[in-house]
């Protein structure tokens, strides 16, 4: 069974993206790249890929 998972952002996929590359700290960037991906309407299992 797919679940689906529903990402409500206040920032762009653009915005994101930049964060995700400026960010320093290991673990802010992980995390700001899994949301990245994940308002991208990519599946858990494409995000869990990385």
């Amino acid at each position: 069974m797919v679940r689906q998972i529903r990402v409500e952002s206040y920032l762009s996929v653009e915005e994101l993206e930049t964060k995700y590359r400026q960010v320093q700290n290991v673990i802010s960037r992980t995390y700001y790249e899994i949301i990245w991906v994940l308002v991208q309407h990519k599946s858990p299992k494409e995000v869990a890929a990385i």
